[in-house]
């Protein structure tokens, strides 16, 4: 679907938990019912190569964090990002400069899982190993310094909202951004859980204007919230609501599995049975 890149087929964590969306889990189940001899984490390139939302929580080691004077400089400073300047003619390159730095950094292979429009950004401007990096397991940013996400004894690596700020060319004043904010992508009638043919389109002609260096690319969040209508807050059968995260809930409900938290599956139980 996307020309150019290749991803891998074989899934190189097969410990930890996989948590995942609503809509994410009912592919999973799906794809298990195709595949009853198969372990969540197979699925794992397949999510990655389509864009979906997922993560996988590895088990926590036993490593310590180096003294702190050795701790990687963007550790401390990555909170400070201001934003882009957007009325300079030259946004554009400054926002690619920007964003090769943060996606060279070793957390930035969480991006890869975030999906959508996150993810699509991460694939085009990211380092040639971000994949591998993103399939790889917790980055030494974790391993190393402890900082990302622990979680009753498990941890992943962590982009905080500077971060997308960054990949979104947010401006100094912070109302304006290159790229569709995450939360309005994520929950639009234009997001279906994966990435699609339509999608891919809308992008390539963005990253034009963008590329163009126009000065109009970029777009207040009110502007952006005009073009990614929210899909809405009630299920609803209407083509461009079945593909919701709420409906997806839903189903995943009657298929006979619970829904008062994240869907989530843990690797090392499937592991244990092959």
């Amino acid at each position: 679907m996307l020309p150019g890149i290749n991803f891998p087929t074989t899934a190189t964590q097969c410990t930890g938990k996989l948590v995942t969306t609503f809509r994410t889990a009912v592919r999973i189940v799906y794809l298990m019912f195709l595949n009853p001899n198969a372990s969540p984490a197979d699925f794992i390139p397949t999510l990655l190569r389509s864009g979906a939302p997922y993560r996988v929580l590895s088990p926590l080691g036993d490593g310590t964090p180096h003294p702190l004077v050795d701790q990687p400089p963007y550790l401390a400073t990555r909170h400070e990002y201001t934003g882009l300047n957007l009325n300079d003619p030259g946004y554009w390159e400054n926002y690619k400069s920007n964003v090769k730095g943060l996606l060279g950094r070793p957390y930035a292979r969480r991006f890869l899982s975030l999906g959508g429009i996150l993810w699509r950004l991460a694939l085009q401007f990211g380092p040639a190993d971000l994949i591998d990096r993103a399939l790889a397991g917790p980055s030494s940013d974790v391993t190393d310094w402890a900082s990302g996400d622990m979680l009753d004894g498990f941890c992943d690596d962590m982009v905080i909202p500077a971060d997308k700020g960054i990949l979104l060319g947010r401006s100094l004043r912070g109302s304006e951004t290159c790229w569709p904010p995450y939360d309005l992508w994520d929950a639009s009638t234009e997001w279906t859980g994966c990435w699609t043919d339509d999608n891919e389109s809308w992008f390539q002609s963005h990253l034009s204007n963008l590329s163009d260096g126009r000065l109009n690319a970029p777009k207040s969040r009110q502007v952006w919230r005009k073009l990614f209508k929210p899909a809405p807050a009630v299920v609803s059968q209407e083509l461009a609501h079945r593909r919701t995260d709420l409906l997806a809930r839903t189903v995943f409900g009657q298929l006979g599995h619970s829904v008062d938290c994240e869907p989530s599956w843990d690797l090392a139980q499937y592991e244990a049975n092959t």
